[in-house]
């Protein structure tokens, strides 16, 4: 993260990551409506008691950022490590709960820091999504996903992507992928179509995951940490009316006449209705975008990911 001189700026940006109102963050931390809007827009200072409040209201910012802009904005921290799990599967906090059996009240008191899950949620978590490593949750020790379905040895590592699917897709024992290059084809929608085969730079022969139709390089951070630029991902081509909420997806979208914005990104339902869906990314510094389906041009549930090493 770039470093924000300005502690108005810090809390802005705080508040448009937890994505809440400038008001319900002021009443949140026992200050009028007007308080921080006025603070935000004049940059005028702010009072060491109300600083205190901010950080005893919301525990996994980190006071070093805060009063300096140096380091990171979120400590390592239980409810942390916790969010990035719920947020790694593509569900909504009170899915992810209601998934686990954990009652409501409870497991806010556990994001706000105030417990730890209980041993019967646990195992639950381990049932439901054994791609994650409690041990990370309990200690922060290790990587949060286990290193499972991996070939290290030879600086490759493929990842089925497993967020809890209710759908199981039938295993191919080994089968050969087409990887398209982007950057010289026209769009998305003509390699689905077919029209682009000269942009097939090489073929995949990938063991032990779902059929795919092609793969593609990623570009960008937005699903940083689970994907980096630069990692393959393995696609299979879908119809919008077989879209599954919460799942990972390529998608090409149509931002104007000429011109289709591609994407991998979690899909969500979106507050604006049936016609909207919700893009929300794996990193948590890009903000959730909520799009008409109907600029959807093309769309590939992603199967798996490919990192060279």
């Amino acid at each position: 993260m770039e470093n924000i001189t300005k502690l108005s700026d810090r809390i802005k940006y705080f508040i448009d990551y937890k994505c809440i109102s400038i008001n319900k963050f002021s009443l949140s931390v026992g200050a009028s409506n007007s308080y921080f809007n006025k603070i935000l827009k004049d940059n005028n200072s702010i009072g060491s008691d109300r600083i205190e409040k901010i950080l005893r209201t919301y525990p996994e910012m980190n006071p070093e950022w805060l009063l300096t802009g140096k380091g990171e904005m979120l400590k390592d921290s239980y409810p942390i490590r916790l969010q990035k799990i719920i947020d790694h599967t593509g569900l909504s906090v009170e899915r992810f709960r209601k998934t686990i059996d954990s009652p409501q009240l409870l497991f806010d008191d556990v994001l706000a820091g105030k417990y730890k899950l209980a041993n019967k949620t646990l195992t639950k978590i381990a049932e439901n999504y054994p791609e994650f490593n409690l041990d990370w949750l309990l200690t922060g020790q290790g990587e949060m996903l286990k290193k499972e379905n991996t070939t290290p040895t030879n600086g490759i590592e493929i990842n089925p992507i497993n967020l809890n699917r209710k759908t199981q897709d039938p295993i191919k024992v080994i089968q050969e992928v087409p990887l398209y290059d982007l950057s010289a084809t026209a769009g998305l929608v003509e390699v689905f179509k077919g029209t682009q085969r000269h942009v097939m730079v090489d073929t995949l022969k990938i063991p032990g995951i779902a059929s795919c139709d092609g793969a593609i390089y990623v570009t960008g951070d937005s699903m940083y940490p689970l994907l980096k630029s630069g990692d393959i991902v393995m696609y299979k081509q879908i119809e919008l009316d077989k879209l599954f909420w919460g799942e990972m997806y390529l998608l090409s979208v149509q931002i104007d006449e000429w011109n289709d914005y591609i994407t991998v990104k979690f899909v969500q339902k979106s507050e604006f209705g049936e016609d909207y869906i919700k893009l929300v990314s794996q990193n948590q510094h890009h903000q959730p975008k909520d799009i008409l389906i109907k600029d959807i041009r093309a769309l590939a549930l992603i199967r798996a990911s490919i990192r060279l090493h």
